[in-house]
């Protein structure tokens, strides 16, 4: 269970890295025109599911020590 666990969390700190840089790049191009303000909100989607993988994570360790 802590495998996919920790597959998870990966994957959705991937999701928040990579929704950072496409927002960055359409900030950059573009400015706050045609309502990209609106794409800030994905990076902080991605990022606060990333932080709730890594607590049920650490939490589910603690209450499985072996099972890694």
């Amino acid at each position: 269970m802590n495998n996919y666990l920790k597959i998870s969390e990966n994957i959705w700190l991937v999701i928040a890295i990579l929704t950072v840089l496409v927002v960055a790049y359409f900030l950059a191009t573009e400015g706050f025109a045609n309502g990209n303000y609106k794409l800030l909100f994905l990076p902080l989607v991605a990022g606060t599911m990333y932080m709730f993988r890594r607590i049920q994570r650490t939490k589910s360790e603690k209450q499985n020590p072996g099972n890694k």
